[in-house]
This record gives structure tokens, sequence and C-alpha cells, in this order.
């Protein structure tokens, strides 16, 4: 199956984004190198936002984003929204990743 996606492997290089938002993908660190393909499959350039108003800035900007917010919130390419709401809930990002992105880095540390 691996080997049906390489062809994806151009595609992973790092890129600027827009407000320097980080690539999910990214942010992501597997032991097993092989397999980074299948996450790029997954993830593609979906890209995380510290809030939704940062995140409807970027996915509805000239050109179209995957948008994925701390809380939760997602918005598609095709601009439809789920996730998130106004209560705080636990299994959103790793609380690690929400500390240093709030610090104002946009660099992050590696997903357990």
């Amino acid at each position: 199956m691996l080997d049906k996606i390489a062809y994806l492997q151009s595609k992973m290089q790092p890129k600027a984004t827009p407000e320097d938002a980080p690539r999910l993908f990214d942010l992501v660190r597997v032991k097993d190198q092989s397999v980074v393909p299948a996450f790029y499959y997954a993830l593609r350039d979906t890209l995380v936002a510290e809030d939704i108003e940062q995140a409807s800035r970027i996915a509805y900007g000239k050109t179209r984003y995957r948008v994925v917010t701390l809380e939760g919130s997602l918005i598609d390419i095709s601009g439809t929204m789920t996730g998130g709401g106004r209560v705080a809930r636990s299994g959103g990002m790793r609380a690690s990743i929400v500390r240093q992105f709030t610090n104002g880095t946009s660099r992050c540390c590696e997903l357990r």
C-alpha cells in the first residue's frame, strides 16, 4: 500500500502557509520513516490555527485550506465547519502542543 502513495513524497516538503500556521503533518513525528507517506496521505496540508477566528481567515482566504483549531473545530476545503463549541472539552490537541503553540512558536514538539 505504501508504494502506491510514494508519489506524495515531493508534496511532503515544508512550505509557506498563511499566517505561518503550521501544517498538522509537520507536527507529527514517527519512529518508522517508511510510514510518513501514509500520514501525509491522511493529513495532507491541513493547517493548525489557534482559534476559530484565525481558522476562518485562513480557510476562507484567497486559497482554500483545511484548517483545524486547537479546540478541535475543523473547517474543510469545501467550507463545512464541524466540532468545536463554546464549552471546553478534553481530547483536543495535546496540552503540550497547546502550550507551545500559544507561547508564540509555530514549531511543535513530538506527538506521543
